[in-house]
């Protein structure tokens, strides 16, 4: 079965984060590799890769306006036709992200702890 990865997570961190710069994120390849790994559905989150991913994304989401909504954390796999929207966890950007059947959906660790 094909690594299952949080596509979701990703957009969101290259649609809100910026460089030290102020540049938009395009992620290098190693950020991508590292990120993906972090983001694999069933991630070992003692692994190097997991950790390097996580240590990126925290740095991130320092430059992020609404860090709640990032969606962290895997709920459930998609039908399809669902949506992710920033409104929904309080930033007012307009982004909206659409599932396709199958993909895995996430959610921000704030909604997952209060369920």
């Amino acid at each position: 079965m094909p690594d299952r990865i949080q596509l979701v997570s990703l957009a969101w961190l290259e649609r809100h984060a910026s460089r030290p710069t102020g540049d938009p994120v395009v992620f290098t390849g190693d950020e991508l590799t590292d990120l993906a790994t972090r983001f694999r559905v069933g991630a070992d989150s003692s692994s190097d890769g997991y950790c390097r991913g996580d240590w990126r994304v925290a740095q991130l989401l320092t430059t992020t306006a609404h860090p709640d909504a990032f969606p962290a954390i895997w709920s459930t796999d998609a039908e399809g036709g669902e949506r992710y929207r920033c409104r929904d966890h309080g930033c007012d950007c307009g982004w909206t992200y659409t599932y396709v059947p199958g993909e895995p959906m996430a959610v921000p660790a704030a909604v997952r702890e209060s369920t």
